[in-house]
């Protein structure tokens, strides 16, 4: 193994000194001679209130590397500015004129071909306000800032209608499987984010809530530092909802409706003044959906039960309402609060049947029975927050304060029949479960940088999170003899789990020159406290941890860049990992915490490089992650046919591997986005030993325009077999495809959506152990045609803006500015 890895870290250095010795001599003293020294940027500037010229707009280029002046012009009569003699190299636009509003612009001159930028026409409107041009549209899917990976997702057509479990299934590295569990390179421990704000309550359930036509973008850090929670193992997903910045009213109204019974409807509401910005939306969501599965297992303990076989199918209806409100306030030029709220509700209704049959070892038939389930949620959530963000003349130096409050409650209940076929004499067995869960969470958190000298930077910051669960879990019998529903301890649980974690870290770093790096360090308090008052028994555990960071970044050139990166992180036991009361699932299957279960520790390493080309970019990664006392699920045969599933804490975990991903825009009209990854995962156990497998997975994503407002995408991704402490998952693959068309100067967009063309979303897999083996496939019928419609309204400029038109008539706008 060790050997394989070498030869992947050789190879990559390998590929990286080759393009970092294409122009050798370029290289001077250490840094880059530029190509070229006689670029040119040329425009026209324009009032937007009656489209004329202006005169003597001061335009300005500055260099984004140490935000110094290098140039400066200004219009002529005509509105008419010229800038000369430009050194290859990143910059930024500041245009200005007193009694209008500044305007901000991102221009690259870096392939020669490409030296001289005649930019469209920009308009300039009466006011103060600075205005960052972004023109949507032309943003790339995705862009590298940092150890930040950006997908621009809100032009995505294939989850037009979808929720958030929609975009992250597009996203590269990232997968959801039949249970919306969300997985990072093959890891669900994955700490998530709203606009930079920590999610609290039921991720899943959120996620399922947050509809996609709300994201503008999707930021992933596969390796963040300690300036994170030091539990997002895997790593870190910050969801930015869209922006309407624009002065005045706007908002946009969604409606979609789906094959098989699949409906939503949004409106999202924006107010914005001089002194305050006021938003809000509200979102209906009805879902109905179809499942199967299918179990065999064969028993090597029990000759009676040497085979079993149970096939299950149901169906599903759900329905969630979902709003939110936040109000932003400019105290003062440079201090600014914020308030936020959300408040969500759902129902699911579940019914499924299970159909056993067990036969022995001559396979003659021993047991023949059929389970009936009735399954009712109800949840209700809801969180405040409010925010603080202190502005300084330096953008290095900031302060920012946060404090957030939810509040979770679900209650569910559950029917279950089981009625015997055969043997004929055997009663039928009735049960009910009622259960709750009330989770209350406080997060309080404090964030401060500030430059050092020219380059370098510190920050630092504190964070308390306290986390309070109520649930209990009773489960009832009915006895055949009296009818009374008779409780069974063994199945019944009530308990009260609360945690304490405390945090403080500082980072270091140099953001000057060729070569960059970041060090930090993380120091965590964590307690928790089990009250299981039904047991008479209390669980209390408390440790503290260090977590250090560094980040090593150099420029091999103008379009090439390298950096290596270290983490160490932590995943803790959740309450229900740690709850020794018996779960039934089925009638051959149990689950059960594990008391005694610790945390698993990981220490991981990214190698990752970026070549730009004029139209395309490529990135690849080599990464490798070494986790100690692993948390894994065991599962052993407890009985003649009953497993059970515990987790436990593995010796350790290897991950290896290489990934690839291209991202570019080969003409005007067509756009294509890939990553493929190859690795490897072996999972030590003392009494198992070494299970290990490579895997491989891919996604494709095309984009082209068409004419007459027109465009169609395409996705497909496979994802390969995935191991597990004693078996694995086989792989999956799907395939979207999407149409979309523009109305009434694109005011008005009809979005048709192919999801899961060639096969529903399933998950199989195997189990092996020394008394029996065992396969299982779940199917949930994916495949579904959405129709969405989406109108905007408003005196939505922005949107005007990103058209881009090149007629001096008409609003016009630029890239995003990042200086």
């Amino acid at each position: 193994m060790l050997k394989k890895f070498s030869f992947l870290i050789l190879l990559t250095f390998t590929y990286l000194n080759l393009f970092s010795q294409t122009n050798p001599e370029n290289r001077v003293k250490g840094n880059f001679k530029p190509a070229f020294d006689d670029g040119k940027i040329t425009g026209y500037i324009f009032d937007r209130q009656n489209s004329t010229p202006l005169e003597a707009v001061a335009v300005q280029l500055i260099k984004v590397r140490d935000s110094s002046l290098y140039k400066g012009a200004e219009t002529d009569n005509k509105g008419y500015f010229t800038l000369e003699n430009i050194e290859q190299g990143r910059y930024g636009l500041l245009i200005n004129l007193v009694g209008y509003n500044k305007v901000r612009r991102a221009v690259n001159l870096i392939q020669p071909e490409e030296k001289i930028i005649n930019l469209d026409t920009v308009f300039l409107k009466t006011g103060t306000e600075t205005e960052e041009i972004v023109v949507e549209a032309d943003k790339p899917f995705l862009e590298l800032k940092g150890e930040k990976k950006v997908f621009n997702v809100g032009q995505n057509m294939n989850v037009t209608g979808g929720t958030a479990l929609d975009v992250l299934k597009n996203l590269p590295s990232v997968t959801v499987d039949i249970d919306n569990n969300v997985s990072l390179r093959g890891g669900q421990q994955i700490k998530f984010y709203i606009n930079g704000r920590p999610v609290t309550g039921s991720v899943s359930r959120i996620l399922e809530q947050l509809p996609a036509d709300q994201l503008s973008q999707v930021e992933v850090i596969t390796n963040p530092s300690a300036k994170y929670d030091a539990e997002s193992s895997t790593g870190v997903i910050n969801l930015v909802m869209k922006k309407y910045d624009d002065t005045g009213f706007n908002g946009e109204l969604n409606m979609n409706a789906g094959t098989g019974d699949k409906y939503g409807s949004g409106l999202n509401l924006n107010y914005k003044t001089k002194l305050y910005k006021l938003s809000g939306s509200y979102d209906y969501r009805l879902r109905n959906m179809d499942f199967t599965g299918s179990l065999q297992r064969n028993n090597f303990l029990i000759p009676s039960d040497a085979f079993t076989n149970q096939t299950s199918d149901g169906s599903m209806r759900m329905s969630r309402n979902n709003a939110r409100a936040e109000l932003e306030y400019m105290l003062s030029g440079s201090d600014i609060l914020n308030f936020n709220g959300r408040y969500n509700t759902g129902d699911r209704d579940r019914y499924d049947t299970d159909d056993l049959f067990v036969y022995d070892q001559n396979n003659i038939l021993n047991q023949n029975s059929i389970t009936t389930n009735n399954n009712t949620e109800n949840s209700e959530e809801y969180s405040i927050g409010l925010n603080y963000n202190k502005l300084f003349k330096s953008k290095k130096q900031s302060l920012t304060g946060e404090a957030s409050f939810s509040y979770d409650k679900e209650y569910y209940n559950e029917n279950k029949t089981t009625e015997y076929i055969y043997p004929e004499n055997l009663q039928a067995l009735n049960s009910l479960v009622n259960g709750k869960d009330l989770t209350q969470e406080l997060d309080a958190q404090t964030d401060y940088s500030m430059p050092i000298g020219k380059d370098m930077k510190i920050e630092t910051g504190l964070k308390y999170n306290y986390r309070n669960t109520n649930a209990n879990n009773f489960y009832y019998n009915q006895n055949n003899s009296t009818g009374v529903f008779e409780i069974d301890s063994s199945l019944t649980d009530e308990f009260i789990y609360e945690e304490n974690i405390g945090a403080v870290y500082a980072m270091f770093g140099d953001e000057g020159g060729d070569f960059t790096y970041s060090l930090g360090l993380r120091g965590e308090y964590w307690m928790y406290n089990i009250d299981q008052y039904a047991l008479n028994t209390v669980t209390s555990r408390n440790n503290i941890n260090l977590f250090p960071s560094a980040t090593f970044s150099q420029k091999l050139g103008l379009t090439e860049e390298m950096s290596l990166s270290y983490t160490r992180r932590v995943r803790r036991p959740g309450y229900r990992n740690l709850s020794p009361v018996v779960i039934v699932v089925s009638p051959v299957l149990y689950r059960q915490g594990n008391p005694d279960l610790g945390s698993e520790y990981i220490n991981s390493f990214e190698l990752n490089f970026a070549k730009f080309f004029t139209s395309f970019s490529l990135i690849p990664s080599v990464f490798y992650k070494l986790t100690t006392d692993k948390i894994t699920t065991y599962s052993e045969l407890i009985d003649s046919n009953i497993t059970l599933n515990t987790s436990i804490n593995a010796d350790k975990e290897t991950s290896y591997g290489v990934e690839l991903m291209l991202n570019g825009a080969f003409s005007k009209s067509f756009s294509l986005n890939g990553n493929v990854s190859y690795f490897n995962q072996a999972l030590t156990t003392d009494s198992l030993g070494t299970n290990s497998n490579y895997t491989f997975s891919g996604r494709l994503f095309g984009s082209y325009n068409l004419p007459w407002d027109a465009a169609v995408q395409l996705t497909y991704f496979y994802s390969g077999k995935m191991l597990t402490s004693q078996g694995s998952v086989e792989p999956v693959h799907t395939f979207d495809l999407a149409l979309r068309k523009d109305l009434f100067d694109k005011k008005l967009s009809i979005n048709l959506r192919a999801s899961d063309i060639f096969n529903a979303m399933k998950m199989s897999g195997t189990t092996t152990t020394e008394t029996y083996t065992q396969q299982f496939d779940r199917q949930r019928e994916s495949r579904v045609i959405t129709l969405s419609l989406s109108y905007k309204f408003g005196n939505d400029e922005k949107k005007t803006k990103d058209r881009k038109k090149k007629r001096p008539s008409e609003p016009e706008g630029g890239d995003d500015s990042d200086f």
